[in-house]
């Protein structure tokens, strides 16, 4: 759970997850962080990203059928020493109403959560280190618009790239 703020710069708190390489980065200067933005899986909480991360598949009565689609993008990014954040955006897995394609409160849940992470004590990121972007869908769209927002909402983040990709 990270602060943050909502399309009003209201204060308010988002959850995500983090996940931390075993591996050393073998690249060259400070190991980068993606902050992965995910696609559309619905309004409800139990739809937070970081849930089925840690449930793998979800389901409850009715239609309430969903995969953690992402896990093998993100498996594959940590082994290869990439370390990764994901943003549950507002609403989902915290009280109030997912603000589902707002472009201003998307894109302040991915910076707070880059933020955040770079902050976490015990990791192996350098809190001045560069940080891509990488988003699809819905998470295109707020990718978009956190790599527009960075420069006047997080100024400190090193944000190297960005990749957003719309449906179509």
């Amino acid at each position: 759970m990270y602060l943050s703020n909502d399309t009003h710069d209201r204060p308010n708190v988002v959850t995500g997850i983090y996940f931390e390489p075993e591996n050393p980065w073998p690249g060259s200067g400070p190991r980068p962080l993606i902050s992965l933005v995910v696609g559309t899986y619905g309004q409800g909480d139990q739809c937070a990203p970081s849930c089925l991360f840690n449930q793998g598949i979800h389901y409850s009565t009715g239609f309430d059928l969903m995969y953690g689609y992402e896990q093998g993008f993100v498996a594959t990014m940590v082994a290869r020493g990439f370390a990764v954040v994901v943003t549950d955006y507002e609403g989902l897995g915290t009280p109030g109403v997912h603000t589902y394609l707002n472009r201003a409160a998307e894109a302040h849940a991915v910076l707070d959560a880059a933020r955040a992470a770079m902050q976490l004590p015990g990791t192996s990121l350098d809190p001045h280190g560069p940080v891509t972007l990488w988003g699809y869908s819905q998470g295109g769209g707020a990718s978009a618009a956190a790599f527009e927002l960075a420069p006047n909402y997080a100024p400190e983040l090193d944000i190297v790239g960005a990749w957003c990709r719309l449906p179509g």
